[in-house]
């Protein structure tokens, strides 16, 4: 196996240029993974090619091309207003105002027309259905209607998901029968419950990745919340979401509780996850398990994982195992 200084020069074709992507579409990264990004590629002329072609993308996306009108263009609009205010000023026939009120009454209109008018009114009904009948947003004091609401089948969606990590409140935008909005801590049942949901069956990508950053700063996790995190890694098709899950789930501390799901969630990520970036946190989190149990597992990675970082992870901690003395 190389030494230490390989296996972090191993580490840069794979896990900065993840983070890159996360840094330039997702926003996603904390002020101490960006600043470790940037002493990064200070010291990487490969990883600095791949920012710039990152920031060049982001800059065509974000541009907006902006049309001037030209002189042909600008004469032919003042001809047609010309010709609009000659028709205004022409001596106009006498309408009949009774004979066009009976035909809206009834409806009397080509079918084209009917159609529209059908679509119209329809339209208008859901948006004043909408505003009448929206819920007003609720506290987590509300949290037996909460409780309820899920306990059926009144959810739908979930539209918006803000954290604020200054009073640690978790404001949700929920669509159930009709719309509502609940907000609490992010260790409240209830709000565990709700972002349970959210992670298993939110369509929008974004708002996965928002529940997944609302629980950051969580300091409890209740069994139901573990087992959505661990099925957003086992069926989640973003890669940004199942990232950072892997992350946050290697925030909880180790202890008897989640020692042997963590095992084998670290276990199921080595042997399935196509991902390098969330193999490394695989293995980084798997580490953290001194137990001569999990030397199997690390000698595999260490002689088969794709990753050469991985197998430089895998075969260290399998000698930390065998002497403990050896620093991390």
């Amino acid at each position: 196996m190389s030494n230490k200084t390989d296996g972090e020069v191993m580490r840069t074709c794979e896990y900065y240029q993840n983070m890159i992507v996360l840094a330039a579409y997702y926003d996603e990264l904390s002020k101490r993974e960006f600043n470790e990004l940037k002493t990064h590629l200070e010291a990487c002329s490969k990883c600095q090619l791949e920012w710039q072609a990152v920031q060049q993308t982001v800059k065509l996306l974000n541009g907006k091309v902006q049309l001037q009108p030209t002189s042909q263009e600008l004469e032919k609009s003042r001809q047609e207003l010309h010709q609009r205010l000659l028709l205004l000023t022409q001596p106009r026939l006498k309408i009949d105002w009774g004979y066009h009120f009976k035909r809206l009454l009834t409806l009397d209109f080509s079918p084209a027309l009917r159609l529209s008018t059908a679509a119209a009114m329809l339209i208008i009904g859901l948006l004043v259905g909408r505003f009448v009948f929206q819920a007003q947003p609720t506290g987590i004091s509300d949290g037996a209607a909460l409780s309820k609401s899920l306990a059926g089948k009144n959810f739908i969606g979930v539209e918006a998901i803000h954290y604020n990590p200054v009073n640690r409140q978790v404001f949700m935008d929920v669509t159930m029968m009709q719309r509502a909005s609940f907000s609490g801590a992010p260790e409240n049942p209830e709000i565990q419950q709700l972002l349970a949901k959210t992670l298993l069956h939110e369509e929008q990508p974004n708002i996965r990745l928002k529940t997944v950053g609302a629980l950051t700063d969580s300091r409890s996790f209740g069994k139901r919340l573990i087992e959505a995190l661990v099925e957003v890694l086992e069926k989640d098709e973003n890669t940004g979401i199942r990232l950072k899950t892997m992350k946050l789930l290697n925030s909880l501390p180790i202890d008897e509780t989640v020692k042997n799901l963590l095992t084998q969630v670290y276990v199921n990520v080595l042997l399935n996850e196509k991902n390098g970036a969330i193999r490394i946190e695989a293995i980084n989190g798997l580490s953290r398990i001194k137990d001569e149990s999990v030397a199997p597992i690390f000698y595999n990675a260490a002689h088969n994982d794709t990753s050469e970082y991985v197998r430089y992870k895998a075969a260290h901690s399998l000698e930390r195992i065998k002497n403990p003395e050896i620093p991390e």
